[in-house]
């Protein structure tokens, strides 16, 4: 063997039939890599046209205090969890609260209503503040409004 016959072509050892075989499977793992992200992408662009057909994404963007402003207010996912909520509420002195329902308000940010309500210390029938809360949110708040916290 000269010294440059390790440079000549050779036919098709185990070598090069295993770096066909690897090159082979990756081109196969690739397409289905792709196929996957089109997948995706077609599930994603119809749920984005379900949804507009359903008239859209509440346009919340948080402005003013949590829970004191109609602008930030408590985010629920229905009305009863809403005094779900209310009722795990207390001042943070521990001391209970009471609460009444004013009535509903409406923002431009929001397609449906948002309840206000009336918070007092239960103990001292001092009034708090008015709280906001959003029956029709997509997750429940875990946050509370300053001043109060969960039983």
């Amino acid at each position: 063997m000269g010294l440059f016959d390790f440079f000549k072509k050779k036919g098709n050892t185990a070598d090069s039939l295993l770096a066909k075989d690897t090159l082979n499977e990756f081109s196969s793992v690739e397409k289905q890599r792709q196929d996957s992200e089109t997948q995706f992408e077609e599930a994603l662009q119809a749920a984005i046209l379900q949804i507009e057909q359903k008239g859209g994404l509440d346009n919340f963007v948080p402005k003013g205090e949590f829970g004191y402003e109609i602008t930030n207010p408590i985010m629920v996912t229905n009305v009863a969890n809403g005094y779900h909520y209310l009722n795990r509420l207390e001042c943070v002195n521990g001391n209970p609260i009471e609460y009444s329902r004013i009535g509903s308000m409406s923002n431009s940010s929001f397609k449906s209503p948002i309840d206000m309500y009336n918070i007092k210390n239960a103990k001292t029938g001092e009034k708090f503040r008015n709280i906001y809360v959003y029956a029709y949110g997509k997750e429940m708040s875990m946050k509370t409004p300053t001043g109060l916290r969960f039983k």
